[in-house]
């Protein structure tokens, strides 16, 4: 299991007016205390990428998450190849409610949710990609890059996503150093021939940046699957 360890307890001045109505087990010393390994949502290795001639195939893998929607097993499974899509915090489908157990990575399963969307549209993602993908056998592994649910869709009484609640409590995270060095430490382990990063736009250059950093290449943007996936490639059909 992949671990930032404990995080200390972050202030989050933005989360001042909610305090009240947040359950006690989420808070510690009046600061939110979920961003632990007990609520950290692991990578995982969803499919196996076939590329041959411009044609491109993807197949399920066998299941070992019980928890997950989806045919997946841990990322640190994949041997080979890899090809890596980097969503950008868990949200609302990648939690069993109300314990917030952590299931897997983009766990919606509808064409317009981030695991329909990788399940209908993944083949069509990779072959916009300009022929970037020589011949071969290749693991798809999903990740976000913070994994702890920064949209704290099941902490707040707001019954939706509130994307300035979820982008601020996601670059608090991202300054904090062991959740930037826990990222490219899990992207080094993966090695990966390619990295697709599909995490929002608001969010989406703090991490190319990092990964440029560090000298990871072969890095293209994508808008997020729940986002666009849908709307891109249907109308391609």
């Amino acid at each position: 299991m992949s671990k930032t360890g404990n995080i200390e307890t972050i202030n989050l001045p933005f989360l001042d007016q909610y305090k009240n109505k947040i359950k006690s087990s989420h808070l510690k010393n009046d600061k939110l205390n979920i961003f632990n390994s007990e609520y950290l949502v692991e990578d995982v290795w969803r499919y196996v990428i076939n590329v041959k001639n411009n044609t491109i195939i993807k197949k399920e893998i066998k299941k070992t998450i019980k928890n997950s929607y989806f045919s997946d097993q841990l990322a640190t499974n994949a041997i080979g190849s890899n090809i890596l899509l980097l969503l950008e915090s868990p949200h609302r489908y990648e939690y069993i409610f109300p314990s917030m157990k952590p299931k897997a990575p983009a766990q919606a399963k509808t064409p317009g949710g981030a695991g329909g969307a990788i399940d209908k549209y993944i083949e069509k993602v990779l072959l916009s990609l300009n022929n970037n993908i020589p011949d071969g056998t290749y693991n798809l592994i999903i990740a976000n890059p913070i994994q702890y649910m920064c949209s704290l869709y099941h902490i707040l009484p707001e019954g939706k996503i509130n994307t300035n609640i979820r982008d601020n409590t996601w670059k608090a995270l991202w300054e904090l150093e062991s959740i930037k060095s826990d990222f490219i430490s899990r992207v080094s382990k993966y090695d990966p021939y390619m990295v697709i990063n599909c995490c929002t736009s608001e969010l989406k250059q703090f991490v190319t940046t990092e990964l440029q950093r560090h000298n990871i290449n072969n890095i293209f943007e994508k808008d997020h699957p729940a986002m666009r996936w849908m709307y891109e490639y249907e109308l391609k059909d």
